[in-house]
Protein backbone atom coordinates (compact mmCIF):
# COMPACT_ATOMS: atom_id res chain seq x y z
CA UNK A 1 0.00 0.00 0.00
CA UNK A 2 1.17 3.33 -1.08
CA UNK A 3 0.12 7.18 -1.16
CA UNK A 4 0.28 7.93 -5.19
CA UNK A 5 -1.07 11.66 -5.99
CA UNK A 6 1.68 12.31 -9.40
CA UNK A 7 2.82 8.18 -9.24
CA UNK A 8 5.43 9.01 -6.80
CA UNK A 9 4.84 8.20 -2.81
CA UNK A 10 4.21 11.37 -0.90
CA UNK A 11 5.59 11.79 2.58
CA UNK A 12 5.10 15.49 3.14
CA UNK A 13 1.85 17.77 1.74
CA UNK A 14 2.00 21.89 1.55
CA UNK A 15 -0.32 24.11 2.24
CA UNK A 16 -0.41 27.69 0.97
CA UNK A 17 -4.20 28.74 0.86
CA UNK A 18 -6.95 26.51 1.68
CA UNK A 19 -8.16 24.93 -1.16
CA UNK A 20 -8.53 21.02 -0.16
CA UNK A 21 -5.62 18.84 -1.35
CA UNK A 22 -6.65 15.21 -2.47
CA UNK A 23 -3.91 12.24 -1.79
CA UNK A 24 -4.91 8.77 -3.60
CA UNK A 25 -4.08 5.67 -1.96
CA UNK A 26 -3.57 3.02 -3.98
CA UNK A 27 -2.90 -0.99 -3.34
CA UNK A 28 0.54 -2.07 -5.10
CA UNK A 29 0.51 -5.37 -3.54
CA UNK A 30 -0.24 -8.68 -4.62
CA UNK A 31 -3.31 -9.17 -1.66
CA UNK A 32 -6.46 -7.19 -0.86
CA UNK A 33 -5.59 -4.84 2.10
CA UNK A 34 -7.58 -4.96 5.22
CA UNK A 35 -9.91 -2.55 6.34
CA UNK A 36 -8.38 1.02 5.63
CA UNK A 37 -9.18 3.46 8.45
CA UNK A 38 -7.43 7.43 8.34
CA UNK A 39 -6.67 10.05 10.92
CA UNK A 40 -5.34 13.48 12.10
CA UNK A 41 -2.68 13.67 14.58
CA UNK A 42 -0.23 16.79 16.29
CA UNK A 43 -0.41 20.19 17.08
CA UNK A 44 -2.67 21.55 14.37
CA UNK A 45 -5.36 18.77 14.66
CA UNK A 46 -7.78 21.59 14.82
CA UNK A 47 -6.79 23.11 11.23
CA UNK A 48 -7.22 20.13 9.47
CA UNK A 49 -9.97 17.97 8.29
CA UNK A 50 -10.87 15.12 6.25
CA UNK A 51 -13.33 16.15 3.96
CA UNK A 52 -16.58 14.63 2.86
CA UNK A 53 -15.00 13.61 -1.01
CA UNK A 54 -12.91 11.23 0.70
CA UNK A 55 -13.51 7.50 -1.21
CA UNK A 56 -11.07 6.01 1.24
CA UNK A 57 -12.22 4.18 4.99
CA UNK A 58 -13.47 1.05 6.77
CA UNK A 59 -13.04 -0.11 3.00
CA UNK A 60 -10.48 -3.06 1.54
CA UNK A 61 -8.27 -2.82 -1.67
CA UNK A 62 -7.89 -4.99 -4.14
CA UNK A 63 -4.64 -5.02 -5.48
CA UNK A 64 -3.75 -2.20 -7.75
CA UNK A 65 -7.32 -0.56 -6.63
CA UNK A 66 -6.58 3.04 -5.33
CA UNK A 67 -9.35 5.49 -3.04
CA UNK A 68 -8.94 8.81 -2.61
CA UNK A 69 -8.11 11.09 0.74
CA UNK A 70 -9.20 14.57 0.52
CA UNK A 71 -8.03 17.04 3.51
CA UNK A 72 -9.19 20.65 4.02
CA UNK A 73 -6.86 23.01 6.13
CA UNK A 74 -8.75 26.03 7.76
CA UNK A 75 -6.05 27.58 10.39
CA UNK A 76 -7.55 28.40 13.54
CA UNK A 77 -4.41 30.80 14.42
CA UNK A 78 -1.83 32.51 12.32
CA UNK A 79 0.63 30.31 13.49
CA UNK A 80 2.09 27.65 10.78
CA UNK A 81 1.36 24.02 13.07
CA UNK A 82 2.11 21.06 11.61
CA UNK A 83 -0.33 18.28 11.61
CA UNK A 84 -0.06 14.18 10.82
CA UNK A 85 -2.08 12.03 8.31
CA UNK A 86 -2.46 8.61 9.02
CA UNK A 87 -3.78 6.09 6.97
CA UNK A 88 -3.91 1.90 8.25
CA UNK A 89 -5.44 -1.15 7.38
CA UNK A 90 -6.23 -3.81 9.92
CA UNK A 91 -3.17 -5.73 9.36
CA UNK A 92 -0.86 -2.90 10.65
CA UNK A 93 0.51 -1.11 7.97
CA UNK A 94 0.62 2.39 8.11
CA UNK A 95 2.09 5.06 5.68
CA UNK A 96 2.65 9.11 7.47
CA UNK A 97 2.04 12.20 5.61
CA UNK A 98 2.80 15.18 7.45
CA UNK A 99 0.42 18.05 6.40
CA UNK A 100 2.49 21.32 6.47
CA UNK A 101 0.92 24.89 5.82
CA UNK A 102 3.35 27.25 4.18
CA UNK A 103 3.80 30.99 4.73
CA UNK A 104 1.05 32.94 3.24
CA UNK A 105 0.97 36.85 2.24
CA UNK A 106 -1.89 38.67 4.32
CA UNK A 107 -2.64 40.90 7.23
CA UNK A 108 -3.14 40.08 10.95
CA UNK A 109 -5.16 42.51 13.37
CA UNK A 110 -4.58 42.39 16.64
CA UNK A 111 -6.34 44.62 19.68
CA UNK A 112 -4.09 45.45 22.84
CA UNK A 113 -5.10 47.11 25.59
CA UNK A 114 -7.84 46.86 27.58
CA UNK A 115 -10.74 48.83 25.85
CA UNK A 116 -12.65 48.12 22.88
CA UNK A 117 -13.08 48.95 19.48
CA UNK A 118 -12.70 48.24 15.82
CA UNK A 119 -10.70 47.66 12.93
CA UNK A 120 -11.99 47.48 9.22
CA UNK A 121 -9.45 46.51 6.92
CA UNK A 122 -10.49 47.40 3.36
CA UNK A 123 -9.38 47.59 -0.46
CA UNK A 124 -7.98 51.43 -1.31
CA UNK A 125 -8.43 50.90 -5.19
CA UNK A 126 -11.82 49.68 -5.13
CA UNK A 127 -13.23 50.32 -1.75
CA UNK A 128 -13.90 47.08 -1.12
CA UNK A 129 -14.11 46.01 2.86
CA UNK A 130 -12.56 42.85 2.97
CA UNK A 131 -12.81 42.60 6.88
CA UNK A 132 -13.66 44.10 10.31
CA UNK A 133 -12.29 42.78 13.10
CA UNK A 134 -13.32 43.35 16.98
CA UNK A 135 -10.99 40.48 17.62
CA UNK A 136 -7.96 39.17 16.50
CA UNK A 137 -8.55 38.50 12.95
CA UNK A 138 -5.84 37.26 9.74
CA UNK A 139 -7.28 39.02 6.01
CA UNK A 140 -5.20 36.63 3.68
CA UNK A 141 -3.74 38.35 0.46
CA UNK A 142 -1.34 38.68 -2.70
CA UNK A 143 1.70 39.80 -2.74
CA UNK A 144 1.90 43.32 -3.81
CA UNK A 145 -1.59 44.16 -2.21
CA UNK A 146 -1.96 47.43 -0.70
CA UNK A 147 -4.83 47.25 2.02
CA UNK A 148 -5.77 50.04 4.50
CA UNK A 149 -6.68 49.83 7.66
CA UNK A 150 -8.81 51.91 9.59
CA UNK A 151 -9.89 51.75 13.76
CA UNK A 152 -12.20 53.32 15.42
CA UNK A 153 -13.08 53.03 19.58
CA UNK A 154 -15.45 54.43 22.24
CA UNK A 155 -12.57 54.15 24.47
CA UNK A 156 -9.44 55.58 24.10
CA UNK A 157 -7.29 55.23 21.09
CA UNK A 158 -3.14 54.14 21.54
CA UNK A 159 -2.39 54.03 18.03
CA UNK A 160 -1.97 51.81 15.40
CA UNK A 161 1.72 49.78 15.40
CA UNK A 162 3.51 46.80 13.74
CA UNK A 163 3.69 47.08 9.50
CA UNK A 164 2.65 50.43 10.07
CA UNK A 165 2.74 52.62 12.47
CA UNK A 166 1.15 56.09 13.13
CA UNK A 167 -1.03 57.89 16.22
CA UNK A 168 -3.61 58.44 12.99
CA UNK A 169 -6.53 55.97 13.03
CA UNK A 170 -5.46 54.55 9.14
CA UNK A 171 -2.95 53.33 7.35
CA UNK A 172 -1.81 51.73 4.58
CA UNK A 173 0.13 48.06 4.33
CA UNK A 174 1.55 47.11 0.95
CA UNK A 175 1.75 42.98 1.42
CA UNK A 176 4.65 41.36 1.08
CA UNK A 177 5.61 37.19 0.55
CA UNK A 178 4.10 36.56 4.02
CA UNK A 179 1.73 37.70 7.26
CA UNK A 180 2.36 40.58 8.39
CA UNK A 181 0.82 42.29 11.63
CA UNK A 182 -0.90 45.88 12.50
CA UNK A 183 -1.76 46.41 15.93
CA UNK A 184 -4.86 48.59 17.24
CA UNK A 185 -4.47 50.19 21.06
CA UNK A 186 -7.19 50.72 22.39
CA UNK A 187 -7.55 51.86 26.45
CA UNK A 188 -9.71 53.18 28.87
CA UNK A 189 -9.84 55.52 31.69
CA UNK A 190 -8.80 54.16 35.24
CA UNK A 191 -12.47 55.41 36.22
CA UNK A 192 -13.83 53.67 33.15
CA UNK A 193 -16.12 50.83 34.75
CA UNK A 194 -17.73 48.96 31.36
CA UNK A 195 -18.55 50.18 28.23
CA UNK A 196 -20.93 48.79 25.52
CA UNK A 197 -22.08 48.75 22.12
CA UNK A 198 -26.08 47.52 21.76
CA UNK A 199 -26.43 48.35 18.21
CA UNK A 200 -29.50 49.98 17.02
CA UNK A 201 -30.00 53.70 17.18
CA UNK A 202 -28.77 56.30 19.09
CA UNK A 203 -29.13 56.00 22.97
CA UNK A 204 -31.24 59.80 23.75
CA UNK A 205 -31.71 59.62 27.31
CA UNK A 206 -30.22 57.88 30.64
CA UNK A 207 -31.09 57.66 34.10
CA UNK A 208 -30.35 55.59 37.24
CA UNK A 209 -32.85 54.36 39.76
CA UNK A 210 -32.15 54.11 43.61
CA UNK A 211 -30.85 50.37 43.41
CA UNK A 212 -27.86 51.82 40.99
CA UNK A 213 -29.24 50.02 37.82
CA UNK A 214 -28.78 52.16 34.56
CA UNK A 215 -32.56 52.95 32.59
CA UNK A 216 -31.65 53.96 28.82
CA UNK A 217 -34.01 54.59 25.57
CA UNK A 218 -31.86 52.37 23.55
CA UNK A 219 -34.50 50.51 21.00
CA UNK A 220 -37.13 50.45 23.52
CA UNK A 221 -37.07 51.06 26.99
CA UNK A 222 -33.55 48.79 28.79
CA UNK A 223 -32.60 48.26 31.89
CA UNK A 224 -28.69 47.45 32.89
CA UNK A 225 -27.40 45.81 36.13
CA UNK A 226 -24.33 48.27 37.97
CA UNK A 227 -22.45 45.52 36.38
CA UNK A 228 -24.14 46.28 32.86
CA UNK A 229 -26.00 43.27 32.73
CA UNK A 230 -29.48 43.57 31.07
CA UNK A 231 -32.09 43.11 33.71
CA UNK A 232 -34.86 43.55 30.96
CA UNK A 233 -36.47 45.05 27.65
CA UNK A 234 -39.27 46.76 26.96
CA UNK A 235 -39.67 47.46 22.91
CA UNK A 236 -41.42 50.79 23.48
CA UNK A 237 -40.42 53.49 21.38
CA UNK A 238 -39.38 56.83 23.42
CA UNK A 239 -37.66 59.92 23.52
CA UNK A 240 -37.19 60.37 27.49
CA UNK A 241 -36.50 58.64 30.42
CA UNK A 242 -36.79 59.48 34.08
CA UNK A 243 -36.46 57.85 37.09
CA UNK A 244 -38.89 58.54 40.42
CA UNK A 245 -39.49 56.64 44.11
CA UNK A 246 -39.37 52.79 44.67
CA UNK A 247 -37.60 52.31 41.30
CA UNK A 248 -39.94 53.35 38.86
CA UNK A 249 -39.55 54.43 35.41
CA UNK A 250 -41.09 57.04 33.37
CA UNK A 251 -41.04 57.31 29.80
CA UNK A 252 -41.91 59.83 26.81
CA UNK A 253 -43.37 58.55 23.51
CA UNK A 254 -44.77 60.84 20.71
CA UNK A 255 -47.87 60.59 22.01
CA UNK A 256 -48.14 59.27 26.16
CA UNK A 257 -46.05 59.46 28.95
CA UNK A 258 -45.30 56.07 30.79
CA UNK A 259 -44.95 54.84 34.29
CA UNK A 260 -43.25 51.63 34.70
CA UNK A 261 -42.60 49.54 37.61
CA UNK A 262 -38.87 48.17 38.57
CA UNK A 263 -39.62 45.15 36.99
CA UNK A 264 -40.92 46.54 33.49
CA UNK A 265 -44.33 46.63 34.18
CA UNK A 266 -46.70 49.08 32.87
CA UNK A 267 -48.63 50.90 35.84
CA UNK A 268 -50.21 53.26 33.39
CA UNK A 269 -50.15 55.66 30.71
CA UNK A 270 -51.60 58.63 30.00
CA UNK A 271 -52.11 60.89 27.22
CA UNK A 272 -49.74 63.75 26.24
CA UNK A 273 -51.41 67.26 26.94
CA UNK A 274 -50.91 69.24 23.86
CA UNK A 275 -48.35 71.93 25.47
CA UNK A 276 -46.03 68.56 26.17
CA UNK A 277 -45.99 67.42 22.76
CA UNK A 278 -42.60 67.16 21.10
CA UNK A 279 -39.13 65.16 22.48
CA UNK A 280 -37.36 68.57 22.88
CA UNK A 281 -34.32 69.59 20.84
CA UNK A 282 -31.77 67.03 17.99
CA UNK A 283 -28.67 68.00 20.26
CA UNK A 284 -29.61 65.79 23.50
CA UNK A 285 -28.90 66.47 27.30
CA UNK A 286 -32.44 68.28 27.25
CA UNK A 287 -33.88 66.53 30.10
CA UNK A 288 -37.24 67.42 29.02
CA UNK A 289 -39.26 65.05 31.06
CA UNK A 290 -38.81 65.24 34.94
CA UNK A 291 -40.32 63.16 38.05
CA UNK A 292 -40.49 64.66 41.75
CA UNK A 293 -40.14 63.14 45.04
CA UNK A 294 -43.85 62.55 45.58
CA UNK A 295 -43.83 60.75 41.89
CA UNK A 296 -45.33 63.51 39.72
CA UNK A 297 -44.00 64.13 36.52
CA UNK A 298 -43.52 67.09 34.25
CA UNK A 299 -43.01 67.30 30.55
CA UNK A 300 -41.92 70.35 29.06
CA UNK A 301 -43.21 70.65 25.18
CA UNK A 302 -42.75 72.54 22.33
CA UNK A 303 -45.61 74.91 23.29
CA UNK A 304 -45.18 74.23 27.25
CA UNK A 305 -45.31 72.25 30.27
CA UNK A 306 -47.40 69.72 31.90
CA UNK A 307 -47.54 68.02 35.07
CA UNK A 308 -49.11 64.63 36.52
CA UNK A 309 -49.54 63.33 39.74
CA UNK A 310 -48.71 59.91 40.34
CA UNK A 311 -51.19 58.26 39.19
CA UNK A 312 -51.42 59.35 35.81
CA UNK A 313 -53.89 62.47 36.53
CA UNK A 314 -53.45 65.45 34.52
CA UNK A 315 -52.76 68.14 37.17
CA UNK A 316 -52.18 71.25 34.84
CA UNK A 317 -50.63 72.44 31.79
CA UNK A 318 -49.40 76.22 30.98
CA UNK A 319 -48.01 77.65 28.04
CA UNK A 320 -44.14 78.35 27.46
CA UNK A 321 -42.29 79.43 24.57
CA UNK A 322 -39.42 76.95 24.22
CA UNK A 323 -37.51 78.70 21.48
CA UNK A 324 -35.24 75.49 21.76
CA UNK A 325 -34.40 75.32 25.59
CA UNK A 326 -36.78 72.55 26.91
CA UNK A 327 -35.00 71.63 29.87
CA UNK A 328 -37.23 71.07 33.19
CA UNK A 329 -37.03 69.78 36.56
CA UNK A 330 -38.72 68.88 39.82
CA UNK A 331 -37.43 70.69 42.94
CA UNK A 332 -37.72 69.10 46.34
CA UNK A 333 -40.76 71.13 47.38
CA UNK A 334 -42.67 70.05 44.19
CA UNK A 335 -41.86 73.02 42.10
CA UNK A 336 -41.49 72.65 38.71
CA UNK A 337 -38.72 74.86 36.71
CA UNK A 338 -38.86 74.75 33.06
CA UNK A 339 -36.16 76.74 30.80
CA UNK A 340 -36.73 79.44 28.77
CA UNK A 341 -34.88 81.81 26.47
CA UNK A 342 -35.15 85.15 28.49
CA UNK A 343 -37.59 87.57 26.86
CA UNK A 344 -34.98 90.70 28.29
CA UNK A 345 -31.91 89.45 26.81
CA UNK A 346 -32.59 86.93 24.19
CA UNK A 347 -29.48 85.83 24.71
CA UNK A 348 -29.79 83.67 28.07
CA UNK A 349 -31.60 80.57 29.83
CA UNK A 350 -34.40 81.90 32.53
CA UNK A 351 -36.31 79.10 34.97
CA UNK A 352 -40.10 79.67 34.81
CA UNK A 353 -41.13 78.29 38.03
CA UNK A 354 -44.64 76.76 38.77
CA UNK A 355 -46.18 75.89 42.41
CA UNK A 356 -46.91 71.79 42.45
CA UNK A 357 -50.59 73.27 41.80
CA UNK A 358 -49.64 74.83 38.59
CA UNK A 359 -49.54 78.86 40.17
CA UNK A 360 -46.98 80.75 38.44
CA UNK A 361 -43.98 82.05 40.66
CA UNK A 362 -41.40 84.38 40.25
CA UNK A 363 -39.02 83.75 37.22
CA UNK A 364 -35.33 83.10 38.16
CA UNK A 365 -33.04 84.70 35.66
CA UNK A 366 -30.31 84.00 33.60
CA UNK A 367 -29.41 80.77 35.51
CA UNK A 368 -27.36 80.12 32.35
CA UNK A 369 -25.15 82.99 30.50
CA UNK A 370 -25.55 81.74 27.25
CA UNK A 371 -28.75 80.60 24.43
CA UNK A 372 -27.81 77.09 24.63
CA UNK A 373 -28.28 75.91 28.26
CA UNK A 374 -29.15 73.14 29.77
CA UNK A 375 -30.02 72.51 33.87
CA UNK A 376 -30.63 70.19 36.80
CA UNK A 377 -31.83 70.22 40.48
CA UNK A 378 -30.27 68.00 42.42
CA UNK A 379 -31.67 65.79 45.86
CA UNK A 380 -30.76 68.78 47.84
CA UNK A 381 -32.31 71.65 45.20
CA UNK A 382 -29.11 73.01 44.55
CA UNK A 383 -29.20 73.99 40.57
CA UNK A 384 -26.67 73.10 38.33
CA UNK A 385 -26.74 75.02 34.74
CA UNK A 386 -24.77 74.71 31.68
CA UNK A 387 -24.93 76.96 28.55
CA UNK A 388 -23.17 77.60 25.68
CA UNK A 389 -22.83 80.29 22.95
CA UNK A 390 -21.02 82.91 20.66
CA UNK A 391 -17.84 80.53 20.81
CA UNK A 392 -17.68 79.35 24.46
CA UNK A 393 -19.58 77.13 26.65
CA UNK A 394 -20.16 78.37 30.50
CA UNK A 395 -20.88 76.11 33.66
CA UNK A 396 -20.51 76.20 37.21
CA UNK A 397 -17.86 79.16 36.98
CA UNK A 398 -16.04 78.06 33.91
CA UNK A 399 -15.44 79.55 30.33
CA UNK A 400 -14.29 77.21 27.62
CA UNK A 401 -13.73 78.77 24.42
CA UNK A 402 -14.75 76.77 21.48
CA UNK A 403 -14.04 76.50 17.38
CA UNK A 404 -17.73 76.68 16.69
CA UNK A 405 -18.92 80.26 15.97
CA UNK A 406 -22.10 79.76 17.50
CA UNK A 407 -22.53 77.07 20.17
CA UNK A 408 -21.62 73.37 21.11
CA UNK A 409 -24.18 70.84 22.70
CA UNK A 410 -23.28 70.06 26.46
CA UNK A 411 -25.06 68.29 29.49
CA UNK A 412 -24.89 68.52 33.07
CA UNK A 413 -25.83 65.98 35.68
CA UNK A 414 -25.56 65.60 39.65
CA UNK A 415 -23.27 62.54 40.20
CA UNK A 416 -23.74 61.93 44.56
CA UNK A 417 -22.46 65.58 45.97
CA UNK A 418 -20.60 66.35 42.77
CA UNK A 419 -21.61 68.10 39.84
CA UNK A 420 -20.67 67.04 36.37
CA UNK A 421 -20.18 68.80 33.07
CA UNK A 422 -19.96 67.72 29.92
CA UNK A 423 -19.20 69.80 26.65
CA UNK A 424 -18.81 69.45 22.74
CA UNK A 425 -16.02 71.01 21.10
CA UNK A 426 -18.54 71.57 17.87
CA UNK A 427 -21.27 70.34 16.13
CA UNK A 428 -20.23 70.25 13.00
CA UNK A 429 -19.66 65.98 12.51
CA UNK A 430 -22.87 64.00 12.30
CA UNK A 431 -20.46 60.75 13.24
CA UNK A 432 -18.16 61.79 16.01
CA UNK A 433 -17.08 64.39 17.73
CA UNK A 434 -14.72 66.05 20.43
CA UNK A 435 -15.99 65.53 24.06
CA UNK A 436 -14.85 66.76 27.49
CA UNK A 437 -16.37 65.78 31.03
CA UNK A 438 -15.03 67.78 34.15
CA UNK A 439 -16.24 66.64 37.63
CA UNK A 440 -16.60 68.69 40.32
CA UNK A 441 -16.98 68.73 44.01
CA UNK A 442 -19.59 70.27 45.90
CA UNK A 443 -17.14 73.07 46.90
CA UNK A 444 -16.07 73.75 43.57
CA UNK A 445 -12.75 71.78 43.33
CA UNK A 446 -12.06 69.71 39.66
CA UNK A 447 -12.11 65.96 40.91
CA UNK A 448 -11.89 64.34 37.15
CA UNK A 449 -11.40 65.16 33.74
CA UNK A 450 -11.80 63.20 30.45
CA UNK A 451 -11.62 63.69 27.21
CA UNK A 452 -12.27 61.60 24.18
CA UNK A 453 -11.31 62.81 20.46
CA UNK A 454 -12.67 61.36 17.09
CA UNK A 455 -10.79 59.73 15.17
CA UNK A 456 -10.09 61.04 11.55
CA UNK A 457 -8.72 58.94 8.85
CA UNK A 458 -9.12 61.42 5.58
CA UNK A 459 -11.69 59.13 4.01
CA UNK A 460 -14.31 57.98 6.20
CA UNK A 461 -16.19 61.25 8.08
CA UNK A 462 -15.08 61.41 12.33
CA UNK A 463 -14.94 58.34 14.01
CA UNK A 464 -16.17 57.42 17.41
CA UNK A 465 -18.40 59.06 20.02
CA UNK A 466 -21.07 61.24 20.05
CA UNK A 467 -22.84 62.08 23.56
CA UNK A 468 -26.70 62.53 23.92
CA UNK A 469 -26.89 62.62 27.70
CA UNK A 470 -25.24 62.13 31.03
CA UNK A 471 -26.71 61.02 34.31
CA UNK A 472 -25.66 60.51 37.77
CA UNK A 473 -26.20 57.89 40.26
CA UNK A 474 -26.64 58.63 44.30
CA UNK A 475 -23.36 56.42 44.57
CA UNK A 476 -21.50 59.33 42.50
CA UNK A 477 -21.00 57.09 39.45
CA UNK A 478 -22.03 58.61 36.28
CA UNK A 479 -23.40 57.59 32.80
CA UNK A 480 -22.46 59.21 29.38
CA UNK A 481 -24.74 57.49 26.56
CA UNK A 482 -24.85 58.49 22.61
CA UNK A 483 -23.87 56.96 19.31
CA UNK A 484 -20.53 55.42 18.39
CA UNK A 485 -19.45 55.42 14.47
CA UNK A 486 -17.18 52.94 12.67
CA UNK A 487 -15.84 52.39 9.48
CA UNK A 488 -18.78 50.37 8.72
CA UNK A 489 -20.73 50.29 11.93
CA UNK A 490 -23.65 52.52 13.24
CA UNK A 491 -25.40 52.50 16.82
CA UNK A 492 -25.96 53.19 20.49
CA UNK A 493 -23.01 53.53 23.08
CA UNK A 494 -23.14 53.48 26.59
CA UNK A 495 -19.65 54.32 28.98
CA UNK A 496 -20.08 54.26 32.93
CA UNK A 497 -17.41 55.54 35.08
CA UNK A 498 -16.68 55.19 38.75
CA UNK A 499 -17.06 58.48 41.27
Amino acid sequence: MGVDATGQPITELTFDDTEPKLLRVTNHGTAPSKTLSIGITGDAVDDFAVDAYTTCGHQELREGDYCDVVVDYHPQTSELRTATLTISDASGSTISVTLRPQPRPGLQIALAGNGIGEVNVSDPTTGLVLATCTAACTVHSSTGQMLEVTASTPSIFGGLSGACSTPEASCNVTIGTTTVTVTATFTTDPKEQWTQLPGGGPILSAAFDGSGNLVVASNGVVKLSPAGAMIWHIPLTVCAVATGPNDTIYAQTATQVVKLGSDGTMLWAAPLDPHAVGCGGTEGFVHNLAVGGDGAVAIHGNTGVARWDASGTLSWAAAVTAFGEYGVAIDPAGVVDVAILSPVTGETVDLARFAADGTPLSTQEQIANQYHGMFVVDATGRLLATGSGHSHTDALGHSIDLLDPDYAPNGICAAGTDAVWLYQADDESSMARDWTVNRYHGDGSLAWTYHLAALHDGFFDDLGTIPFDIAGAADGRIAIVGSFAGPTSFGGWIAVFAP
